[in-house]
């Protein structure tokens, strides 16, 4: 038989056992590499570009000032920074202020950011001249009805013709040709054209959009005269004389 031996108390508390863990080393030389590279890597996109002389190497386009999306951009708010960015980051950023007077952003651009190309539109350039604060509109027109010479920078009027009531009407005036697209032609090729206008305003854009339903003349006035179209053009009464009546 086995007897339990019970142990006299003492007036000292009772602890656990402690348990020692193995000392962590230092890093080895490859951990101190590693770990360098790493925190290179995640100080930003861009630092400045050196030869081997010291000096600036690549310039990229920088905003100088903050612009809001949907106003124009002019080249007082560019500069063009020396910067060594990522293969990546080079792709999505501009080497030359070439074209964007006048473009327009499409988001917050912020003073001191690298421009991307994404964010802006350029502007459309007509004989080397920015056409800016303008609305562009692609409209369907017949290519029996439009001239086919018609090219880029080139006026025209478009006349709509409401066969309901026989009436011919002036869509719009003096508007400005940005592209005029034929389809080659060959089996399935299309009757139509694509005629795309830079119009002032929403009124213009909203006749022209109007009367795009209707078959469309399009004259071309770019040398032309000083003339205007009647607004509205009807067909000529027929007037039925009674005997001994003269015509008016």
């Amino acid at each position: 038989m086995s007897r339990s031996v019970s142990l006299p108390a003492t007036d000292t508390e009772t602890h656990a056992p402690r348990s020692f863990a193995p000392r962590r080393g230092l890093p080895n030389g490859r951990a101190v590499v590693g770990a360098l590279l790493v925190s290179v890597a995640a100080i930003g996109t861009f630092a400045l570009a050196t030869t081997d002389h010291g000096d600036p190497d690549t310039r990229y386009v920088v905003m100088l000032d903050d612009i809001e999306p949907g106003d124009a951009i002019g080249l007082d708010d560019l500069a063009l920074e020396p910067l060594l960015l990522s293969p990546a980051a080079a792709s999505n950023a501009l080497r030359t202020t070439s074209g964007l007077e006048g473009a327009t952003a499409l988001t917050l651009l912020r003073a001191g950011s690298i421009l991307d190309p994404r964010d802006v539109n350029g502007a459309a350039f007509v004989d080397g001249i920015a056409v800016s604060g303008v609305h562009e509109l692609t409209i369907p027109v017949s290519r029996e009805r439009a001239p086919s010479a018609l090219r880029r920078g080139d006026r025209v009027a478009i006349l709509a013709y409401s066969g309901g009531d026989e009436t011919l009407h002036t869509a719009i005036e003096d508007a400005l040709v940005l592209g005029f697209e034929i389809d080659a032609a060959g089996i399935g090729a299309s009757a139509d054209a694509r005629l795309t206008l830079a119009l002032d305003g929403a009124e213009a854009v909203t006749a022209v959009t109007r009367w795009s339903y209707q078959p469309l003349t399009v004259v071309l006035t770019t040398r032309a005269v000083d003339d205007e179209y009647p607004i509205q053009l009807s067909p000529p009464t027929t007037v039925t004389l009674q005997p001994g009546e003269v015509a008016p």
